[in-house]
């Protein structure tokens, strides 16, 4: 199955592909706030949602800049689009952008790079639509050699769980590589949340 069936079975409510995740896909009011606030500084002129789900995070956005959200799933674009009808949506794939070259100056993909199969075009589209000096905006779960411990003796099935939409998996150093590749410069690092000090449990980056 590809990825735009399986997150059109997600955000239809149906099979494992919905079922494996714990959490609502809405945005909490506080970690909606979180984020907005961390690139707060950046913002200004057109900026993107890629993987915009039920919208809420890129219609915070829109109270701040040009915003526009795009989804593979039209399920989750046209929930968006009843949600706030004034926010531009468009559905959509992060390998295949339906923009134009340098149309923006940021994008947020928020949880999303780890759930992509092709990260080389994920990436490459990123750069293109992005104007020169632009901001690209990633959380991601971080992987680390004390995660990887963890995990090996308490719950190595259920992290590779087979139906899991997660198919990549970070440390800092390999998504700093990846990033160069495609021609970002790393600017800013910060744990995205923890389990206990020293383990992060994702990462924020610019």
């Amino acid at each position: 199955m590809d990825e735009k069936n399986f997150y059109e079975r997600y955000w239809q409510g149906s099979g494992r592909a919905a079922g494996f995740f714990e959490e609502t896909p809405e945005w909490p009011e506080g970690l909606l706030k979180k984020k907005l606030e961390w690139i707060r500084s950046f913002l200004s002129g057109n900026w993107l949602d890629a993987g915009c789900g039920s919208g809420e995070f890129v219609n915070a956005l829109s109270k701040h800049v040009r915003a526009f959200g795009i989804d593979i799933s039209r399920t989750a674009v046209e929930k968006a689009k009843k949600k706030f009808p004034s926010v531009r949506f468009k559905q959509g794939s992060v390998t295949e952008i339906p923009f134009a070259k340098n149309f923006f100056d940021g994008i947020v993909a928020f949880e999303i790079i780890e759930h992509v199969l092709d990260t080389d075009a994920m990436f490459s589209e990123f750069n293109r639509v992005l104007k020169k000096g632009g901001f690209l905006c990633i959380t991601t779960p971080q992987f680390t050699k004390l995660k990887a411990v963890l995990i090996a003796v308490s719950c190595l099935d259920k992290y590779f769980e087979p139906e899991s939409p997660h198919i990549r998996y970070y440390t800092l150093g390999n998504l700093k590589k990846e990033l160069s590749m495609h021609g970002f410069e790393l600017m800013l690092y910060k744990p995205d949340g923890s389990f206990s000090p020293g383990f992060p449990k994702g990462m924020f980056v610019v």
